[in-house]
């Protein structure tokens, strides 16, 4: 067995005894592998999320370290299950002029911010919940620009309409906005090329296996597959523990990580984004098998620990973190 592997089953095996530990597992959905039993926070626990958190709430304590602000496109969500850090306004999904219950979208914010051990991270700003059922990413950035307050992170887990999103996509990395963009779940249709060509960040997704998930579409331009499948432990539109997946639970995962290391690193580029998620993942299944241009596998803790080592040495001189 490959060190990597070994390394990737120890920390398994010890987030598994924390999470025993601080909540209530669920036993009913957790996550069945032959006559192997995963809990249902095995994402959180496989990429280190959980021991991510822990440590970033204690640096942050003896540190000045601003919080980034956050947005999530998604369908809608229901506001008394998503956490909020300032009053915001909190569309509710539509289906012409019926509301539905907004299961995607606050499942998605949950696994960026929802409480321990769901979301990633309680160092954040969100400062815009948005819907974009159609196509509204450009109504939501004109918000932007009215107001001069941006996001450094955008998570958005539903696909764009046509070229014209890739455009607002460009818009947002002339500010430096990291946008993570759901790699999208039609296989074995290809990527879309507007949003692979794009200034957007695509995100895979990865089953319990350790292989690329069955239905989430391969592209060598996606940059990293992140735990999700169908098997991803977070709170849904009812309140409720649920599992959720695919590249739309993937995205957030990645889009958390990266709000916690951009808080240390707030002038992070895209270019160093990917640099950051590529060099610091686990090797994937293509990856050992040859395939070098294959995405790898989000690792959370290293890359949180890399950017950590690169705050004390450089603090945001961008020169450096180059």
């Amino acid at each position: 067995m490959k060190t990597t592997q070994f390394l990737i089953f120890i920390l398994l095996s010890l987030s598994s005894v924390l999470a025993n530990n601080t909540c209530d597992l669920h036993k009913e959905t957790d996550v069945l592998m032959g006559d192997k039993r995963l809990t249902s926070f095995w994402a959180q626990e496989y990429i280190g999320a959980d021991f991510v958190r822990l440590e970033m709430n204690e640096y942050v304590k003896s540190k000045n370290i601003p919080k980034p602000n956050v947005a999530i496109f998604d369908l809608g969500f229901e506001e008394e299950f998503v956490n909020l850090t300032e009053e915001l306004l909190v569309p509710k999904q539509m289906n012409g002029k019926r509301t539905m219950r907004a299961r995607h979208g606050t499942s998605v914010a949950n696994l960026i911010n929802g409480d321990f051990p769901y979301g990633m991270t309680d160092h954040l700003n969100l400062i815009r919940l948005g819907r974009v059922s159609g196509s509204m990413y450009r109504y939501h950035f004109m918000h932007f620009e009215k107001t001069q307050r941006y996001p450094k992170i955008i998570s958005n887990s539903v696909g764009w309409g046509g070229e014209q999103d890739k455009d607002i996509a460009e818009l947002a990395y002339d500010k430096n906005i990291l946008w993570f963009l759901a790699a999208g779940n039609k296989y074995p249709e290809p990527v879309v090329d507007f949003e692979v060509s794009s200034k957007a960040i695509m995100i895979g997704s990865l089953a319990p296996s350790g292989l690329q998930s069955f239905n989430t579409q391969t592209h060598n331009d996606i940059i990293i597959l992140a735990p999700g499948n169908e098997e991803l432990a977070t709170i849904n539109g009812y309140g409720e523990h649920g599992l959720f997946g695919e590249t739309s639970g993937a995205t957030p995962l990645v889009a958390g990580t990266m709000v916690n290391i951009a808080a240390l690193l707030p002038s992070i580029t895209r270019e160093q984004t990917i640099s950051l998620l590529e060099k610091s993942g686990f090797q994937s299944i293509e990856n050992m098998q040859g395939n070098l241009d294959a995405p790898g596998v989000l690792n959370s803790y290293k890359a949180f620990k890399v950017a950590q080592s690169i705050y004390e040495k450089c603090q945001d001189n961008l020169e450096c973190i180059d």
